[in-house]
């Protein structure tokens, strides 16, 4: 039994294990505090972010370890086309998984593509993440930082990186016997799976 739950905490812990790193400039930038979720996350739509806390490639080559950056010349960050073009092609595989209607995973499909009823969808994760003793802040900020964020099968990058960010501090929070739980929860274990999917290609695309 100890085998097992530790197997099945150990795919949520290896989102946290290859996460994408925040910079602090970052985390203590709105007013959201330390879960890095800036106050007008949840609009964060498109393929690039203007980051209003970056100043130097140093920094900005902290928000994607590993991925190469650049600063356009209005000031945006935008990554490689091809490594934008792999996370859009893996948005759109994981929404065109439709699941079954009037379901707890039905519900996060609709907060993750930003749909109609998603206000609540989010009461929906809500609910589940604080039964889990997840705070209420880290489960508001994690909600706003996935609110969208699939839409139209264009990945932000940045909202990516404070979605697993946030999603990172929500497993810390986990006690060893809800992780299993978690783990095998019908939607927060795929959309645990999802987000791994897409910090995946970028690791790919290094």
């Amino acid at each position: 039994m100890n085998k097992q739950k530790l197997s099945l905490g150990l795919s949520l812990v290896l989102v946290l294990s290859s996460s994408l790193v925040v910079t602090s400039n970052r985390a203590n930038a709105g007013t959201a505090g330390a879960s890095g979720i800036p106050a007008d996350s949840s609009g964060i739509s498109g393929d690039s972010f203007v980051p209003t806390n970056v100043e130097t490639p140093g920094q900005l080559n902290q928000l994607l370890p590993g991925v190469n950056l650049e600063i356009s010349s209005s000031g945006q960050i935008v990554v490689p086309q091809e490594v934008q073009n792999n996370l859009n092609n893996i948005a759109i595989n994981i929404t065109s998984q439709t699941p079954e209607p009037n379901t707890f995973a039905a519900a996060i499909y609709i907060v993750l593509v930003g749909g109609v009823g998603a206000e609540e969808g989010k009461a929906q994760i809500q609910s589940a993440l604080t039964s889990y003793a997840v705070s209420p802040q880290l489960a508001q900020a994690f909600i706003s930082s996935i609110t969208g964020l699939l839409a139209n099968g264009n990945v932000n990058i940045t909202q990516l990186a404070v979605a697993i960010n946030n999603w990172n501090e929500i497993v810390k929070q986990l006690s060893p016997n809800d992780l299993p739980k978690v783990a095998n929860n019908p939607g927060l274990g795929k959309l645990a799976r999802d987000l791994k999917q897409l910090r995946n290609a970028l690791r790919k695309a290094r």
